[in-house]
């Protein structure tokens, strides 16, 4: 099991809701989008395993009534397997996006930051 750190932000409560403040540590969103990066990637790598076993071993369930059956229609292996694969792959492009989104949002907190520093 793999596990993503998330605790990046947390609420600073100094009085009313007008004076709450949200402190953010960028170089925690850039782990987490390491962390997402590399979830995408093994995820990636199980699919690919799992396509060339899959392609291996195609046509193995014979043209019988019963490997026919397994393999034919709109419920059978031929028909959801690509589906299949593409749901599995849009797991990985999810965490990518999620990933470059971290990234982006830390740079700019970054970017914020030294312009605010110069401001004064």
């Amino acid at each position: 099991m793999y596990k993503i750190g998330l605790s990046f932000a947390r609420m600073l409560t100094t009085g009313d809701d007008m004076g709450k403040k949200v402190e953010v540590e960028v170089a925690g969103m850039r782990s987490v989008a390491d962390g997402l990066d590399s979830m995408s990637a093994k995820i990636t790598g199980i699919l690919d395993t799992v396509k060339a076993a899959a392609e291996a071993h195609d046509g193995c369930w014979g043209h019988d009534e019963y490997g026919d059956k397994f393999a034919d229609g709109q419920s059978g292996y031929n028909a959801r397997n690509p589906d299949l694969q593409k749901a599995i792959q849009s797991k990985a492009t999810m965490l990518e996006q999620y990933s470059k989104g971290l990234r982006d949002a830390a740079t700019k907190f970054d970017n914020t930051e030294e312009t605010n520093k110069d401001g004064f």
